[in-house]
């Protein structure tokens, strides 16, 4: 029934926010956003939108680890870049919220309690999602065009290509839309919802007690 139908969409709406915030969370914080070869194809470099992969090495040859380390002072953040930290902080912290709002609207939705956001969360959701997708602004910061992590950045011409966090970030991207389409979908049903016991109520008939 229609409840039944309200109940599916808001699963579905926390479903796809659970999804698309555990990408925007990799996206961010992973190291692997882009991947840069030597000339050579001898060494590859991997950066992300807060870090860059690093690599220890034993005897100047064999890689015996590697982690993230953040970006060295002299790193020249342009504003590209900027503009990308920025939309990726927006990103989870907006993402993380609407989250937790859905979980609180899926209560809701089981136990039939009567509520309305004027779709200001249908709209959070899009906006969360144009956020994601605006991180790629990165490709077109120093991040991708000017290499300077200090591991061998001369050998590096022109090969930033899209790597794990990019990906992660577009699929976020995605997701973050569905949601938007699910939660839009949910907000027209309980619009329904509300509407047929009011037409109902107008077309029965009076009855006039003598």
């Amino acid at each position: 029934g229609a409840r039944d139908r309200r109940i599916v969409l808001s699963l579905l709406t926390v479903l796809f926010s659970a999804t698309a915030l555990s990408l925007a969370y990799v996206g961010t914080l992973d190291c692997h956003y882009v991947s840069f070869t030597s000339t050579h194809e001898e060494y590859e470099v991997k950066a992300g939108i807060w870090s860059y992969l690093n690599y220890t090495y034993e005897n100047g040859d064999s890689v015996i680890s590697e982690s993230c380390q953040t970006y060295p002072t002299d790193v020249d953040i342009d504003a590209t870049w900027k503009a990308a930290r920025a939309f990726s902080v927006l990103a989870v912290i907006f993402g993380s919220i609407l989250f937790l709002f859905s979980l609180v609207v899926v209560y809701q939705t089981v136990t039939e309690r009567r509520f309305s956001t004027g779709g200001c969360d249908t709209i959070s959701l899009f906006l969360t999602g144009i956020f994601q997708g605006l991180c790629l602004l990165f490709l077109g910061g120093n991040g991708c065009k000017n290499v300077q992590t200090g591991q061998i950045p001369d050998l590096f011409r022109d090969s930033c290509v899209i790597s794990t966090g990019a990906k992660c970030s577009m699929a976020s991207a995605m997701f973050w839309s569905l949601a938007s389409l699910m939660n839009m979908q949910l907000d027209i049903e309980r619009q329904r919802a509300r509407v047929i016991p009011l037409t109902a109520d107008i077309t029965s008939p009076l009855i006039f007690s003598k």
